[in-house]
């Protein structure tokens, strides 16, 4: 996978172990790794609690005199992709 990718070993390494760790995937030592049950409500979760933080720290930068509109302005700077509107 991380010639595939272009990506070091250790870096796609330490991503599953971070995901085995979360519960998201299990392996099978011979067999690989394998989605468990229940991890799109474990995503679900850490989703909930990362929106909960960034409200927390919206809070305190506004708290020190940035406005909403400058944090939304940041936020739609990045690079995340903006989601296919459902038809």
């Amino acid at each position: 996978m991380s010639l595939e990718l272009s990506v070091n070993p250790n870096t796609i390494q330490k991503a599953y172990g971070e995901l085995d760790a979360k519960g998201i995937i299990g392996s099978v030592p011979g067999r690989g790794c394998y989605v468990m049950p229940g991890a799109a409500n474990i995503l679900a979760s850490l989703a909930r609690n990362r929106l909960t933080a960034l409200c927390a720290l919206a809070e305190e930068l506004m708290a020190c005199g940035v406005s909403k509109e400058d944090i939304i302005d940041a936020i739609e700077k990045t690079d995340i992709p903006k989601k296919e509107a459902t038809k």
